[in-house]
C-alpha cells in the first residue's frame, strides 16, 4: 500500500472540537458587546451563562454540538474564543472534521464581518482518526510524517511542528503560522456487563492556523473572510496530506 493509499479522506477524520481566536488590542468595546454576540452568531440565547472576575462564558446548542463563547479577563491583548464541541462536553468525538467545519465556519465569517477590528484570527481543530490497534495506528500516522521514521511498534510518540507560510490574501506582508500535532490516542471502555476493558487506538491530531503576530496593527477587515477561508484551507491541507511544507 503506499502512502497516499494510505492516507484517510477528511470526512473519516472525527472531530473533538473546532475553534475560532481573535486577538484585540482595545478592550472596551468587548465588554459592551459579549451579551448580544451569542444570539446574533446561534440564532438564540445562550442557554448558560457565566460572569466572574477573570472569565466570561456562554455556552448552549448548535448543530450536532454545543457552542461556547469564552473571554478570559485580563489578557494582553483581549482573546475571545468560539469552541463548537462535544454535545456531551466530555472531549468526545461528536461529527465528521468536513461536516463540522461546514456548520461552524459560516457562523464565524459572519461574526467576524459584524465584530471589532481584530489583530490576529487562528482557527483550530482537534479530531481523531481510529485504528483497530497501535500497530494500525503507527502505519497510519507515518503515511502523514514522511519526515519521521516511525516503528509499527513504537510507544509515547509525539510530532509537533510549525511550517509558516506567506498568506496568499490580498493582505500584503501576512504569514500563516501552520502549527500541526500529531500522536497516537489510547482510550478505554468498560463493559458494564462483562467488566471488560477495551483498549481504543487512534491517530489524533490537533491543528492551529493563525495569523502572525509579527504583523503590524489591525487585519483589514474587508479580508476577514478571505482569510479565515484561507486558514480553513490550510488546515484541510494538513488533514488530508499530512505534513507538508
Amino acid at each position: 500500500m503506499t502512502d497516499t493509499e494510505n492516507k484517510a479522506v477528511i470526512s473519516e477524520w472525527q472531530v473533538i472540537n473546532l475553534r475560532l481566536t481573535t486577538f484585540y488590542d482595545d478592550t472596551m468595546p468587548l465588554q459592551f458587546k459579549q451579551n448580544e454576540w451569542f444570539r446574533e452568531v446561534a440564532g438564540e440565547d445562550a442557554e448558560t451563562t457565566i460572569t466572574r472576575r477573570d472569565l466570561f462564558q456562554q455556552e448552549g446548542n448548535f448543530g450536532e454540538g454545543r457552542l461556547i463563547l469564552g473571554m478570559p479577563a485580563m489578557t494582553i491583548p483581549q482573546r475571545v474564543d468560539w469552541f463548537y464541541v462535544s454535545p456531551t462536553g466530555l472531549g468526545n468525538p461528536f461529527d465528521n472534521l468536513e461536516n463540522a467545519i461546514s456548520k461552524f465556519v459560516p457562523i464565524m465569517n459572519k461574526w467576524l464581518e459584524s465584530s471589532f477590528d481584530t489583530m490576529r484570527i487562528g482557527l483550530g481543530s482537534v479530531s481523531l482518526l481510529p485504528a483497530k490497534d497501535k500497530e494500525s495506528a503507527n502505519k497510519q500516522l507515518a503515511s502523514y510524517l514522511l519526515a519521521v521514521k516511525l516503528e509499527p511498534d513504537s510507544s509515547d510518540f509525539l510530532y509537533h511542528i510549525n511550517h509558516p507560510r506567506r498568506s496568499k490574501t490580498p493582505v500584503e506582508g501576512l504569514d500563516i503560522n501552520r502549527l500541526s500535532k500529531w500522536m497516537v490516542s489510547l482510550s478505554s471502555e468498560i463493559g458494564l456487563s462483562t467488566a471488560s476493558v477495551r483498549k481504543n487506538f487512534s491517530c489524533l491530531l490537533e491543528t492551529d492556523m493563525n495569523t502572525s503576530a509579527q504583523y503590524q496593527g489591525n487585519l483589514p477587515k474587508n479580508h476577514y473572510a478571505a482569510i479565515l477561508n484561507e486558514l480553513v484551507t490550510l488546515t484541510q491541507e494538513i488533514v488530508e496530506k499530512g505534513d507538508v511544507k
